[in-house]
């Protein structure tokens, strides 16, 4: 049986492994968002517990009106954060409703199913609105002031403009009066420019924003320098503060619950946070005032999601912001769900998504393991007395293949460390280097055409690597160093150049024993590799490295020099001198 057949997913399409928090515009695709979510136990419980506070809170007081989700790479943050506030919208999506869509995705099992039901069954007792962006690609967002932002984003989503002065002095003015289209149709029209080119860039077509007011509303403005007076008053004022822009914002609740006659609450969701934030205590600062005042101000009217790599703790230290204060017990108060997605989240979804077998399939790689188990399970498992990583059981084993267990473990331990050493933490946004979108794209395209290869076949560990550097998650200097390789070292060979990427992919991961047993578990590549014959292999290979002097060798355990070390160890040749394969020799 191929490797291609043993899956219930549909293995060779290509999953849209990032979740972009602003879209929601496409109906039909945020009703698959919703089809392909994986309801976790962890998910589970946090949904439950969020969605009956929100719901048990409609018709009083509460300043617990926060939620803050923290996790690391591709650990599902933002499609835990968007799914929350698609719930509470409860937008409907090809005739169905949000609230419905996901009662599909509960689990027959769940045991908090009753309850999630009967609290999206509240949900329509009030109209919430929804404003998700991330904060972090913001232009300018690192220097500008949080209230700006957020004030510019709420008129954007409302149709107005992206000048702040002239969406609160004109355009409000004239949305109550019911002229804000015929405003926007003549701005077209003298600017022979549809709509959505003048909000990308109001300034440049100023002129014409100020022309049709003059024509819109005569009474007020007669000419355009009127309307640029009248703007330019209005900014000598403070106009961006946090109170002005939730004065704003509950001002347009207040009239919608007026149309309506229900309760109305606006939700933010405020996604990568932590990028934004860095180690800032000003931008901290500022995001503990909008959730403080938003607290006090909307009493339930108003909330606040954010998503951040790095729990709410390690943010405050990060930003040098001690407990000592008191600042941060204050605004934890403030946040009723504090979530964390682990590791083990994220495979529970990768499951599901990817790696869910169909009946034969998994028969198939059932029966390989009870073929050998012993071997597999000694082949499977890194031998770590530091740390616990994860067995290579039947059950596990059935549930990763051809992958490894414990290589889903490491993967985002891998990412972490690569984007620390190169000086960018775990800024993942906009990335599709989440777990989900490695392992998809080393079985589809990876260094062996996995799909098509026999069961019995597995990963190797190398191939996470090759994903990586071609996608630049690998420092160039590094790719360039073991992309040479097989040039530069004597006798080197492929094993040797995969070899030394493993290497390098672990040298960060210190719990992990770098000795040549385990590194020959690095390189299995079938079921019924003989672990003997992979360590007596390997050796050659690694006595190469160290006479290269790419690899040192501390007792029983290899490490690969990479930075400055390396440097220091291959010079760079002059013109006309020996070449590095000369000198190594």
């Amino acid at each position: 049986m191929l490797i291609r057949e043993i899956f219930g997913t549909p293995i060779e399409e290509k999953i849209e492994p990032v979740i972009k928090v602003g879209d929601r515009q496409d109906q039909t695709k945020l009703a698959g968002e919703i089809g392909r979510f994986v309801v976790t136990p962890t998910i589970e419980k946090y949904l439950d517990d969020f969605l009956e506070h929100y719901t048990g809170t409609v018709r009083r007081h509460t300043s617990e009106i926060g939620v803050w989700i923290s996790g690391y790479f591709g650990s599902g943050k933002s499609h835990l954060g968007k799914m929350a506030t698609l719930l509470i919208e409860n937008p409907v999506l090809d005739g169905v409703s949000a609230a419905q869509r996901f009662q599909s995705r509960i689990p027959p099992a769940a045991v908090h199913r009753e309850s999630l039901i009967r609290s999206l069954a509240l949900i329509p007792q009030c109209n919430s609105r929804v404003l998700a962006f991330n904060v972090n690609t913001v232009a300018d967002s690192k220097s500008t002031p949080l209230s700006k932002i957020l004030l510019t984003q709420w008129y954007l989503s409302k149709g107005y403009s992206g000048n702040v002065l002239f969406a609160r002095v004109i355009e409000a003015e004239l949305d109550k009066r019911g002229q804000l289209q015929a405003l926007h149709d003549a701005a077209a029209r003298i600017a022979g420019k549809p709509w959505p080119e003048i909000v990308a860039n109001p300034s440049y077509y100023s002129q014409a924003l100020y022309a049709a007011t003059c024509e819109v509303a005569p009474g007020e403005f007669h000419k355009p320098e009127e309307v640029a007076t009248a703007l330019r008053t209005a900014g000598q004022g403070e106009l961006f503060n946090v109170k002005f822009l939730l004065r704003t914002i509950l001002d347009d609740l207040e009239q919608e619950e007026k149309k309506t006659g229900k309760p109305t609450r606006f939700a933010l969701l405020l996604d990568e946070s932590g990028q934004w934030i860095e180690d800032s205590g000003d931008r901290l600062s500022q995001l503990q005032a909008l959730v403080e005042e938003a607290a006090e101000a909307g009493r339930g009217k108003l909330w606040i999601m954010v998503t951040t790599h790095e729990d709410m703790g390690s943010i405050y230290q990060n930003a040098k912001r001690l407990e000592a204060h008191g600042d941060f017990k204050k605004i934890e108060g403030r946040f009723h769900a504090k979530w964390n997605l682990t590791t083990e989240n994220i495979e529970l979804v990768l499951e599901d998504c990817v790696f869910r077998k169909n009946v034969a399939g998994k028969q198939n790689v059932e029966a390989l393991y009870r073929s050998s188990p012993g071997v597999i399970r000694d082949l499977g498992q890194l031998k770590c007395d530091v740390r616990t990583l994860p067995e290579c059981s039947e059950e596990r084993f059935t549930a990763m293949y051809p992958f490894l267990p414990y290589q889903i473990h490491l993967i985002p331990e891998v990412v972490k460390s690569l984007r620390s050493k190169g000086g960018r933490g775990e800024q993942l946004a906009g990335s599709t280097r989440t777990l989900l979108a490695i392992t998809q794209d080393v079985l589809r395209a990876g260094r062996r055409n996995y799909l098509k290869l026999n069961v019995g076949e597995i990963v190797s560990f190398d191939e996470v690597y090759g994903n990586l550097a071609s996608e630049g998650e690998v420092l160039a200097d590094a790719r360039r160093d073991l992309g040479r390789i097989e040039e530069v070292v004597p006798g080197a060979s492929g094993v040797t150049r995969r070899l030394a990427e493993v290497l390098y992919l672990i040298r960060e991961l210190t719990y992990i024993p770098r000795t040549v047993d385990n590194l020959a578990r690095f390189l299995v590549e079938r079921a019924d590799d003989d672990l003997t014959t992979l360590v007596n292999r390997i050796r050659p290979e690694l006595d190469r490295l160290v006479k290269a002097r790419l690899v040192t060798v501390s007792g029983e355990e290899y490490e690969f020099l990479t930075g400055e070390p390396l440097k220091r160890r291959w010079p760079i040749r002059p013109p006309g001198t020996a070449g590095l394969k000369e000198k190594l020799g």
